[in-house]
């Protein structure tokens, strides 16, 4: 998504693309094909990373992760196609993401306007970085000013990351943070949303997003993450943390009291955050046109490779008391298509591979 990329789409295979997502665990790649109507999932893969090569978003070593890269095109599960040019997520601790308000104004006239907004909120010198933006849409019919989702990222992180996928073969026409490609894959295209809260608890940190209408209003990291999860098992019931990952996947919070108690102070805690981003939304909803300040949220989204934690989705309910379902990176994808090979993935593990393939398949 950012600045310099933006226009190096015109050589892409026309209706095909490939979305990759690197965090510190993983490499993660998800293709589609666009027939007719349809949008269909073709292929994914993954392959684990390790803190040697990626800690906190931040690359330790080129080489090895283009290897792990490689390796993960080799593991794709589906009907694999070539893949050359491909779109690329950026992890979301590395990027920037906010809501430029700035006065009704001409189209040329814009950009000028956002920089000049930039140089407030951005914590880096505009020289240093990367950036893009688009307007938000709204159905306001007074809209007194307008709306811009700006991101950015340090040219230094994005730079790491391009030469990681150029020494892989693979030529990158699109960069974006990874919580504007996961909030496409869980969202219908063409529909207007309520304010949803997306929570992608990781194994580094937990990033929450809150969405409204068609775009993102607001993304926090919380230092809660599925390794403390580990550690916290490990501690509880003196094992290593290989066991405690393995009781943590097997058992969750519906199976052993033991592991429940050891992981109950941390999610409750992770529950206090959520409240609290909630109960900031309730007070800074003016910054939304489209709402008017009068919408609530009314329900929590879980996506990432550990929204399938047992029994998540009903603790969080009954701390929040509010409505809480997995995504669905499937939304816009034809179901009934999808290769035997796929059904049985846990394809939120892909959301943001999905999202980086389908805004390659919107710009065609």
């Amino acid at each position: 998504m950012l600045l310099p990329l933006k226009n190096l789409t015109k050589n892409i295979v026309k209706k095909r693309a490939v979305g990759i997502d690197i965090s510190d665990s993983y490499v993660k790649i998800a293709g589609l094909e666009k027939r007719g109507q349809n949008i269909q999932l073709l292929c994914v893969g993954k392959t684990k990373c390790s803190k040697e090569v990626v800690e906190n978003g931040e690359i330790k070593n080129e080489t090895a992760l283009s290897q792990i890269v490689q390796q993960a095109l080799q593991k794709l599960k589906g009907n694999a196609f070539k893949i050359k040019n491909v779109y690329l997520s950026l992890p979301e601790e590395k990027c920037f993401v906010d809501i430029i308000k700035i006065p009704l104004m001409p189209e040329e006239k814009i950009e000028q306007a956002v920089m000049l907004e930039a140089e407030n909120i951005v914590p880096l010198p505009l020289n240093e970085i990367y950036f893009d933006f688009e307007k938000v849409q709204t159905t306001a019919r007074l809209a007194k000013c307008q709306e811009i989702l700006f991101s950015a990222v340090p040219q230094k992180i994005a730079d790491s990351y391009l030469n990681v996928l150029q020494k892989a073969n693979l030529t990158v026409q699109n960069i974006e943070p990874e919580s504007l490609a996961t909030a496409r894959a869980l969202t219908e295209k063409d529909f207007f949303y309520p304010p949803l809260l997306f929570v992608d608890l990781g194994i580094t940190r937990t990033c929450l997003t809150i969405f409204a209408g068609k775009n993102i209003r607001f993304t926090w990291i919380v230092p809660i993450s599925a390794a403390q999860l580990d550690k916290n098992i490990a501690n509880f019931l003196n094992i290593s943390l290989d066991n405690a990952q393995t009781l943590r996947k097997k058992e969750g919070l519906t199976g052993k009291k033991e592991v429940f108690e050891a992981m109950v102070p941390l999610l409750t805690d992770l529950a206090e955050q959520i409240k609290h981003y909630v109960d900031y939304w309730q007070t800074h909803q003016d910054k939304c046109q489209y709402f008017d300040g009068k919408s609530r949220i009314p329900q929590i989204i879980l996506c990432g490779q550990r929204a399938t934690l047992k029994g998540l989705k009903e603790f969080l309910h009954s701390e929040l008391k509010l409505k809480v379902e997995w995504g669905d990176p499937t939304v816009n994808l034809a179901k009934d298509k999808l290769p035997p090979s796929l059904q049985k993935e846990n394809l939120l593990t892909y959301g943001a591979a999905i999202g980086l393939a389908l805004k390659q398949i919107y710009a065609d």
